[in-house]
């Protein structure tokens, strides 16, 4: 009898996948770039800076840009024209170091207008045939995603059942080959235990052209009846 080994489970390595890709994350955050996360700070500042000059522009009336500041020496990083003078939106950056660039411009236009067009009071949005198709893309992906993962469960089952008939028919015929005895011509049949589940066999002899040798199979079945595998050898009288 071979001693019964013990692997890894689906679900105990998806529970590993899932704490590596836990201690992945929390890794790559702690080794995020300061340089990256300081100009996005400034990028945020900026963008709120901007709405609120287009809002005064807005309410006043007046054309207004916001240009940045890229001459050597400049104290300034940047500066709003044509805002009012009661106004008071910095004009430095929160690091130094940091510069901006508007291609393909000199400055970005503000008012009266919004720089960025928005949509409409009312404007389309996704129609219900657009949902219930998105929606249906999704359910078949998961469906096709549910079953590979069915499909891999199965095919580690079946692995393991085939493996232990394996083991029970080589025992089996080992034990006939040890035992020096000629069996007799026929079938008969024997039960083998392994990884706790009981399996049925037939052993069956069959003579060969050459009277020295018969010609022996084992067959292992599983509770049903089915067929799992069948396992042959010569064996000399």
């Amino acid at each position: 009898m071979k001693a019964r080994q013990i692997g890894f489970t689906l679900i105990e390595l998806m529970v590993v996948m899932v704490l590596i890709a836990i201690a992945s994350a929390v890794v790559s955050l702690s080794l995020r770039d300061p340089m990256a996360t300081q100009l996005e700070h400034e990028a945020a500042r900026l963008v709120a800076l901007l709405e609120s000059a287009r809002t005064e522009a807005r309410a006043s009336g007046l054309p207004a840009s916001w240009e940045p500041r890229t001459e050597q020496g400049a104290a300034d990083g940047f500066r709003f024209i044509g805002l009012p003078a009661s106004s008071e939106l910095p004009s430095r950056w929160l690091s130094e170091g940091v510069t901006a660039d508007v291609p393909g411009a000199r400055a970005v236009v503000l008012g009266p207008e919004p720089p960025l067009s928005r949509p409409p009071f009312g404007a389309r949005g996704f129609t219900l045939i657009e949902v219930l198709v998105a929606l249906t893309i999704v359910a078949i992906t998961l469906g096709a995603g549910i079953k590979a993962a069915g499909a891999l469960t199965n095919n580690a089952l079946r692995l393991a059942e085939v493996s232990a008939a394996q083991w029970c028919a080589d025992n089996q015929l080992t034990s006939l080959r040890l035992s020096g005895l000629t069996p007799p011509i026929g079938n008969s049949d024997f039960t083998c235990k392994q990884l706790g589940r009981d399996y049925k066999g037939t052993l069956a002899v069959r003579p060969t052209p050459n009277p020295l040798f018969m010609r022996v199979e084992a067959q292992l079945f599983d509770e049903a009846g089915g067929q799992i595998l069948s396992l042959l050898t010569i064996m000399r009288k």
